[in-house]
């Protein structure tokens, strides 16, 4: 994993300092006593924790919580992890949600630990148990961390937030005040694929594909634009995310900031395909053996496995004119 703590430089050419670390918990819940199952809920999760890590971050990660579990990773992230003002932190959750219509007319999501009733049968234990978005907002304004981003894999109403559509920003001064985003994978209702497109339209863009400006860094609302088309077009447009912000201004100013790893980063040059040089690799430009989940595609440029190392600097070099980025290692 990379050292933690984020600085950048703005157009205006100030370094700016955003994060001394970054800390994340990550919840997934697949096996319910009494909700729908998601086979790939805590799996997702896993992958999402893996990758965080990757990147910098020290992550708790809970799979299959009850209630009383979930209630104290939440309280324990707002109270000690979020605690510190100089630390960016993400939470992200994969399981079942529910939307309730209030009496005034609000509605008011919910998601779901192990644990809970079905609202249907068990109203009471449904309200005591459930997770509300007005109490994970709550938790958001309890947070002294200048920076919280919040996915739900799920489908529920976000009123509680104040949803707007993400507009890119180019990163400046701004984006160092504080906010609270969030970013769920469906409406009310929407049905939850057994394949999560959020999840992997997640993945993608943190590995790279949300950086549309091409300067090393993924935002909050660059993870916002992105996830939200892929996922209306890898669903055909049966799931819609929705992208929003903190309802007071104070906590609705800034933007999150990931630092992509740096030697992927590096490794693809600016570039949006599987490797620096294209969609395939040839033995003059990598050093590797007949392996790989992109060899079966990639043989016709497949030439000769030396089966040793070779010098450095001895193949083609990327576009940025850095050498031996794409080996066996």
């Amino acid at each position: 994993a990379k050292t933690p703590g984020i600085r950048f430089v703005s157009h205006a050419g100030k370094e700016i300092h955003l994060y001394n670390d970054c800390n994340a918990l990550v919840v997934g819940v697949g096996n319910y006593d009494e909700w729908p199952s998601l086979p790939n809920a805590v799996k997702d999760a896993r992958d999402v924790s893996w990758l965080l890590k990757r990147l910098g971050f020290k992550v708790t990660l809970i799979t299959d919580p009850s209630s009383l579990e979930l209630k104290k990773a939440l309280n324990e992230f707002a109270q000690n992890s979020g605690q510190v003002p100089d630390r960016g932190l993400v939470f992200y959750y994969a399981g079942n949600g529910e939307t309730q219509t209030l009496d005034d007319g609000t509605k008011l999501g919910w998601i779901i630990p192990r644990d809970c009733p079905l609202p249907q049968t068990d109203p009471s234990g449904f309200e005591k148990l459930a997770i509300s978005t007005k109490l994970i907002q709550d938790y958001s304004q309890q947070i002294k961390s200048k920076h919280v981003l919040m996915f739900f894999d799920s489908s529920f109403s976000g009123d509680f937030f104040s949803l707007e559509p993400p507009v890119l920003k180019a990163i400046s001064e701004n984006s160092a005040l504080p906010v609270r985003q969030y970013l769920i994978a469906g409406r009310q209702n929407e049905p939850i694929p057994d394949q999560s497109m959020f999840k992997r339209s997640l993945v993608e863009a943190l590995e790279g594909k949300a950086d549309v400006v091409h300067d090393g860094y993924v935002t909050g609302s660059e993870l916002g634009i992105y996830i939200t088309d892929r996922v209306v077009k890898y669903s055909r447009g049966y799931r819609h995310p929705q992208y929003g912000k903190s309802k007071i201004n104070d906590l609705a100013r800034g933007d999150f900031v990931f630092d992509l790893a740096e030697w992927e980063y590096a490794s693809r040059a600016g570039t949006h395909t599987a490797f620096s040089y294209g969609k395939c690799l040839s033995t003059d430009q990598a050093n590797y053996g007949e392996l790989g989940r992109y060899f079966s595609a990639c043989k016709s440029v497949f030439r000769v496995n030396s089966k040793k190392p070779i010098n450095v600097g001895s193949l083609t070099p990327n576009p940025w004119k850095l050498y031996n980025m794409h080996v066996n290692v």
